[in-house]
């Protein structure tokens, strides 16, 4: 019996230290993959701090990885542009007064038609009154007619030269030029295919005649290059100035009709600093932000000026030097490393 009771606690004994050291086990097991997660949360972070500066660390291979593209910056002359305001011009505008252009031209020709007639008509009868085949009054009558048609192709010839001065000092010289010859650009402006922008300069100006390009900026901000045509020989009540015409091809309706735009006008003065391109740029704070690397593999943010637009880029002077390294695609992901770094050390 005692034999029997003896066996029984030996058995429970076993179970329970078996039990035990499954418990064991399991628990230092649990802490070892805790200390690993823990460890690999540790490893992918890719950021330090070291004088109050924020480093984002990257390898080659995590950068081809994630497309990530270097730019070494050159020096560069960049032209300096003025800031001016304006709008996309709406076609119906220039298409009205083409329109009235055209029945002007129309009225004129007609009224040459018939002042050409009647007196052909003059000459004839005039050749048959000296043989007295024509009586005097059939002459005077063929003579008032044309009278009348001479001073109606005057009418014409005056009303058509007012709309032909107005289109001039309204359009300026070229653009003109396109509605009087009935140009091919006409329709392809009423296709959307290009757009004229109408911009707003100081009467005082004197840089009109430099005046050769322009870098459009939307709304959305995109950058679209446009054409100097000329200017308006009138003052503009809008913007308060001389109006300066652009023409810029619409690409996937980045420009739309009435559509307010500010443009950079470039006039020909020349300045010095290192050209970021438009990809380089994150945008954080509503503020422009581009990545260099201050040693190999560690990159830093670093606020730059949006001041001087040019047509791929942007010319920046003090911040960025010559020589400088940038990342030019893929920023986004550096500038994501840094929130995610500021969370851990909040949480």
């Amino acid at each position: 019996m005692r034999r029997k009771i003896l066996t029984r606690t030996i058995i429970t004994i076993s179970i329970g230290l078996f039990i035990a050291c499954l418990v064991v086990i399991k628990t230092t097991h649990g802490y070892s993959d805790k200390a690993e997660d823990e460890e690999g949360v540790k490893s992918e972070n890719r950021t330090f701090v070291r004088d109050g500066i924020t480093y984002v660390i990257l390898d080659s291979v995590t950068m081809s990885r994630n497309g990530i593209e270097l730019t070494r910056l050159s020096a560069r002359m960049g032209r300096v542009a003025l800031v001016l305001y304006g709008s996309v011009i709406v076609p119906e505008s220039i298409l009205n007064d083409a329109s009235d252009f055209s029945s002007a031209r129309g009225a004129y020709e007609s009224a040459t038609s018939r002042r050409a007639v009647s007196e052909k008509e003059l000459q004839r009868l005039k050749t048959l009154n000296e043989n007295k085949s024509v009586s005097d009054k059939v002459l005077e009558e063929a003579n008032s007619q044309y009278v009348l048609d001479k001073n109606g192709e005057a009418t014409a010839l005056r009303n058509l030269e007012l709309i032909k001065a107005r289109i001039v000092l309204k359009w300026g010289d070229r653009i003109s030029n396109w509605i009087f010859k009935n140009d091919s650009i006409l329709s392809r402006l009423i296709k959307g295919e290009f757009e004229l922008i109408e911009v707003g300069v100081p009467m005082t100006d004197t840089l009109i005649k430099k005046y050769q390009t322009a870098l459009i900026t939307t709304p959305s901000g995109s950058n679209i290059k446009a054409r100097f045509l000329g200017f308006s020989g009138v003052a503009d009540p809008v913007f308060q100035g001389r109006a300066l015409f652009f023409l810029a091809r619409s690409l996937n309706q980045e420009l739309v009709p009435g559509m307010n735009v500010v443009a950079h006008v470039f006039s020909g003065s020349a300045r010095a600093g290192v050209l970021v391109p438009k990809s380089a740029i994150v945008w954080y704070k509503s503020l422009p932000w581009v990545y260099y690397e201050k040693a190999p593999g560690e990159f830093s943010r670093v606020m730059i000026s949006t001041e001087l637009p040019q047509f791929d880029g942007y010319l920046v002077t003090g911040t960025l030097k010559s020589g400088d390294v940038i990342i030019s695609k893929g920023a986004q992901l550096l500038l994501s490393e840094e929130f995610k770094s500021q969370i851990k050390v909040e949480d």
